[in-house]
């Protein structure tokens, strides 16, 4: 026997009462869309004063779980799940650091220009120029390397750091850098940085207010940065000389491997591998990572350490 169907009694709601229930309807929407979770973060890097892109800006989560690199145009994508307590370190040479909490995608970040600090002007004489080289190497000595894959790609700068001598005094300006990369494409980009050393004797603030993009070629190959018109002296406490992986698509090498059920599968690393020789100590050599500086404690299993290999020459 099938069940009666009851009659639904009437409800009599006036349009105040209704405009009311719609109002609270619309706040939960509100609320459910403002602080639900999206898995993507998009945005754009500008100048706070002109609006112009900032080209490679760097872009680390503040839990040190992750970033990437603005392209060219500034624009960036984070493949990241968003919480209300996401928050984005953005920085780039030559602005202002700032923290973003991630509330919306697409966002647009605008930094702020550091305030330029003009030193003294030194007229170099012209002819004969005394020169000194430090921190020799031979390409043929080369025995390992740093470099990023698609299982570390976060921020990543590996810097060596640069002692003063009183002898420098005689040279006092930065000429030349060489360093070798190993590039498995072509014309991979990195940022190279000149730091300041803190109280603690990590890396610092950055020497130069513009940024030295750099394109390595493909192979193994010495690169050569003229630093002559930067008109960069040493510092009385020494420096560093940062490497910065772009975490770009275009600096990309794909590589397919086949596991022992097999299976393909495709992984990356980010070009180029910056040559290291072998050394005892770590004392040297720090590593950018997870938003903060540590020195290097790769060890070999013959005890000895990576050090970054630079060449430099200075200049009267």
């Amino acid at each position: 026997m099938q069940a009666p169907v009851l009659p639904l009694p009437k409800l009599k709601i006036s349009v105040a009462q209704l405009r009311q229930v719609l109002l609270v309807a619309g706040l939960l929407l509100f609320t459910c869309t403002c602080t639900g979770s999206f898995a993507q973060i998009k945005g754009r890097v500008t100048d706070a004063k002109t609006g112009a892109p900032v080209a490679y800006a760097n872009i680390q989560l503040e839990n040190g779980t992750g970033g990437t690199t603005a392209a060219e145009d500034g624009t960036f994508f984070l493949e990241q799940a968003v919480t209300g307590t996401t928050v984005l370190v953005v920085s780039s040479v030559g602005y202002e650091r700032k923290s973003v909490r991630v509330t919306t995608s697409p966002l647009t970040i605008a930094l702020a220009p550091q305030a330029l600090t003009l030193g003294e002007v030194t007229v170099r004489k012209p002819g004969k120029v005394l020169k000194r080289t430090i921190g020799a190497f031979r390409k043929s000595a080369v025995r390992s390397g740093f470099g990023i894959g698609s299982n570390n790609a976060s921020p990543w700068i590996i810097a060596r750091f640069f002692p003063y001598h009183p002898e420098y005094a005689q040279t006092p300006y930065l000429e030349k850098l060489t360093f070798v990369t190993r590039s498995g494409i072509r014309n991979a980009r990195i940022r190279l940085r000149l730091l300041q050393v803190t109280a603690a004797g990590a890396p610092g603030a950055d020497l130069l207010q513009v940024p030295l993009i750099v394109t390595v070629p493909n192979g193994n190959k010495a690169v050569t940065i003229n630093l002559n018109e930067l008109n960069v002296r040493v510092p009385q406490a020494g420096f560093f000389v940062a490497f910065e992986w772009l975490l770009l698509p275009g600096n990309r090498k794909l590589e397919t491997y086949t596991t022992n059920d097999g299976t393909k599968k495709t992984t990356f690393s980010y070009e180029p591998t910056l040559a290291a020789s072998l050394v005892n100590s770590n004392h040297h050599t720090w590593i950018y990572t997870g938003g903060v500086w540590t020195r290097s404690h790769a060890r070999h299993s013959d005890g000895t350490y990576s050090e970054p290999q630079y060449r430099i020459v200075l200049s009267q």
